[in-house]
C-alpha cells in the first residue's frame, strides 16, 4: 500500500467520518482567526500541522487544500477572494454569533498602507 493510499484510508476514518467529525469539528474550527485574515503557505501550512496532531494523515500538498475546501463546504471556515489573487479567510460564524465585519477592500488596504507608512515616518523624524 503506497503513502498515498494510507493517506485516503486514514481521510476516510478521520474528516470522512461523520462522528469522528463531531467530535473533532470546534477543535478543527478553533484553528481559524474570527476575522478575516489572507491566506498564505505558512496559514495553511499551520492548520495542515494542527491537523495533523488530532490524527488526519495528509500525505500531499493536494490532499490538505482540499481538507481546506472541505472544511468550507461543511462550514468550519469561510473565504473570500479579493481582487489581485488573494483569498481571505476566517472561522464561519456559529449558531446565534454576529459575523464579523467583511474584508477590508483594495482601496482601504491601500488607504491603511499609507496611513501606516504616515505614522512611520512621523515616529523617525
Amino acid at each position: 500500500m503506497s503513502a498515498a493510499d494510507v493517506g485516503l484510508a486514514n481521510l476516510a476514518s478521520t474528516v470522512g467520518n461523520p462522528a469522528w467529525m463531531s467530535q473533532h469539528a470546534s477543535a478543527i474550527q478553533a484553528l481559524f482567526p474570527t476575522e478575516w485574515t489572507k491566506v498564505d503557505q505558512r496559514f495553511i501550512m499551520s492548520v495542515g500541522l494542527h491537523i495533523k496532531v488530532m490524527g488526519v494523515v495528509w500525505t500531499t500538498e493536494d490532499q490538505l487544500t482540499k481538507l481546506m475546501v472541505y472544511f468550507e463546504r461543511v462550514k468550519i471556515c469561510e473565504t473570500r477572494p479579493m481582487p489581485g489573487g488573494m483569498i481571505w479567510i476566517r472561522r464561519a460564524p456559529r449558531t446565534g454569533e454576529a459575523p464579523p465585519p467583511a474584508p477590508p477592500t483594495e482601496q482601504q488596504q491601500t488607504v491603511q498602507s499609507f496611513m501606516d507608512k504616515l505614522a512611520k515616518n512621523r515616529r523617525n523624524g
